[in-house]
């Protein structure tokens, strides 16, 4: 969540307003670059690490022990 704002943006370790904190998993690519979009983020859950993104030149092991506090887990598969 971008400090003050109340809107997410991309996870970014180097971001100073709010974004280098973890908030949560989009449910579907969302393009934002145009205005405001509304989506559906899961605030908990095991993911499918392979299938994230994130901002800057951040990798999944750059948020993966903030995301477990969250009780957000990246795993390398997730069976159905």
């Amino acid at each position: 969540v971008s400090e003050g704002s109340q809107k997410c943006v991309a996870v970014d370790s180097t971001g100073v307003d709010g974004r280098a904190e973890i908030f949560g998993v989009l449910c579907d690519d969302t393009d934002a670059t145009l205005g405001d979009k509304t989506a559906v983020a899961y605030m908990t859950g095991e993911f499918n690490e392979n299938a994230l993104t994130f901002g800057g030149s951040d990798e999944v092991a750059t948020h993966r022990d903030a995301a477990r506090v969250m009780g957000i887990f990246f795993k390398p598969t997730i069976s159905a």
